[in-house]
């Protein structure tokens, strides 16, 4: 799983699996997710997925955007890492 901000990104890495829990996916359902997936909470292929993350690392790139594409030329033209915060925790 993954999530994407202005300047931040994570990641949980773990275990997956299904869950066919219709309440619950009923609890969950919103007109944002019905603009992803067809049929609403009582389609058979719409699930959800429980995540039991094992670990999870973020990346923190400082600036706004024009420093971050500044960030991101300079790392390829050096071939150097992208200037950040970057940290990985067990859970």
């Amino acid at each position: 799983m993954a999530y994407a901000g202005s300047s931040s990104w994570v990641s949980v890495s773990g275990k997956a699996r299904l869950v066919d829990d219709r309440e619950k996916l009923r609890e969950e359902w919103d007109r944002f997710t019905e603009s992803f997936f067809e049929g609403g909470p009582e389609n058979p292929n719409n699930v959800l997925v429980l995540i039991e993350g094992e670990t999870a690392e973020f990346w923190d790139s400082p600036g706004g955007k024009v420093t971050q594409l500044a960030n991101l030329a300079k790392s390829l033209l050096k071939k150097e890492p992208i200037d950040g915060e970057n940290r990985v925790v067990d859970l």
